[in-house]
């Protein structure tokens, strides 16, 4: 299916996506090289005691009503600190809790444009599956364009694979890895593509900043996760 499957009606309801005081945010932070974080999600992952436990680990000196807000704006060296604090502080299982976070954002995400999303999910009822997943990531690649200070996110279609591609993924910023780390965006894009869907679809980080390539690449499977059988 080519890539432009229902472009016209993907910016149609794509520029009618309210401007939140979030989005406001984000095109400050922007400007300024900065993020916006979603505190909400990540305090529900770790629990506050961990959460404080994570903020010092990190080096971060919040105020009490910023760690108990919705949002706050972090420098990109900053927001790459908070990721490898949570990696340190949880190890391995720093995969799952990072893709939990990335998960709950992307439904924050969805409650903060409540009437938009909604109208969005009539159009994707109308939609085959392959364009269902189009569409979302679409979505998906413009909100992460809107924390990127140069180069927009962007999704890519090669024979029917669907690749997003993040050339900026601040939690990569000055980080040196041996392995792929941004599992908050799997988790936010697997999230994504199981709001749209009805259905979970893995997605695996093939390229990552943090090991030295280019860009943060993320393939989507083909097809959607087999059913656990219970007989």
């Amino acid at each position: 299916m080519p890539l432009d499957y229902s472009c016209d009606l993907t910016s149609e309801i794509l520029g009618r996506l309210s401007v939140s005081d979030e989005q406001l945010k984000r095109k400050r932070a922007r400007q300024a090289r900065a993020m916006i974080v979603d505190v909400q999600a990540i305090r529900e992952a770790l629990g506050m005691g961990d959460w404080q436990t994570v903020l010092s680990n990190a080096q971060l000196e919040l105020a009490p009503d910023v760690l108990s807000g919705c949002y706050f704006v972090l420098s990109y060296q900053a927001y790459a600190r908070l990721y490898t604090a949570i990696r340190e502080v949880y190890g391995q299982a720093s995969h799952g809790i990072l893709n939990r976070i990335g998960r709950i954002a992307f439904r924050h995400f969805v409650e903060t444009q409540s009437e938009h999303m909604a109208a969005i999910s009539i159009a994707l009822r109308l939609m085959p599956l392959q364009a269902r997943k189009i569409f979302i990531l679409r979505v998906v690649a413009r909100t992460l364009s809107e924390n990127n200070a140069y180069q927009p996110a962007r999704l890519d279609e090669d024979d029917g694979q669907l690749t997003l591609v993040d050339p900026e993924s601040p939690a990569c910023n000055g980080v040196v890895s041996d392995h792929p780390i941004c599992w908050h965006t799997v988790g936010f894009l697997e999230e994504a593509l199981r709001w749209a869907t009805a259905q979970e679809f893995r997605v695996e980080e093939i390229t990552c900043r943090a090991q030295g390539g280019v860009v943060c690449t993320f393939a989507v499977a083909r097809e959607p996760n087999t059913p656990l059988s219970l007989a």
